[in-house]
């Protein structure tokens, strides 16, 4: 066999085995009430919880990264009807200092056939916390969020909310996260 053929596969044997570690770094996780459960992958790094009362139907802490002080929390509310990305968008970029806090804008394929409204926001935070109103904005803050509507059961909302640094580190397995969503 070729010296090039051998580095070739060695070198394919590696990539395969790189993508099976990622997906083996994965968990599932079911959250939802009675008639309307679905599922998603989130990092082993992240811990998941689901409330037992609230309006939350799942917490996700996603540790801290970089200079960041804090964590950063996936908040996930399933509604039959919250008011889709029109209804959401501008009290979310209000949390963040206004209209210009909108950084990007795109459409995510799940894996449950339907499609995500996915958002990134970004400037002083000011919003709503488990705990309720916020009094003083967070400096340097970032959001990732997400809306998914399922015709016939409703809309599930995923956001990502904590400091920049540990936001941009995990915005791929976020997105991830939404792609495998059924």
């Amino acid at each position: 066999m070729s010296k090039a053929l051998m580095l070739a596969i060695a070198f394919s044997l590696i990539v395969c085995g790189a993508s099976f570690a990622e997906e083996a770094k994965t968990k599932s996780i079911e959250f939802g009430k009675d008639g309307s459960k679905h599922t998603i992958s989130f990092p082993d790094t992240w811990k998941t919880s689901i409330p037992e009362t609230g309006m939350r139907a799942m917490e996700v802490t996603v540790p801290k990264a970089g200079d960041d002080k804090e964590d950063s929390e996936i908040s996930v509310f399933a509604f039959p009807s919250g008011g889709g990305l029109a209804g959401n968008l501008p009290r979310w970029t209000g949390a963040f200092g206004g209209a210009d806090s909108l950084k990007a804008q795109k459409k995510v394929k799940t894996a449950a056939g339907v499609e995500a409204d996915v958002v990134e926001l970004e400037g002083a935070y000011k919003g709503m916390s488990k705990d309720g109103p916020m009094t003083t904005a967070k400096e340097g803050f970032k959001m990732l969020g997400a809306i998914i509507t399922i015709p016939g059961s409703g809309e599930v909302y995923f956001k990502l909310i904590g400091p920049k640094a540990t936001i941009e580190a995990n915005k791929a397995a976020f997105d991830k996260a939404i792609e495998s969503f059924k």
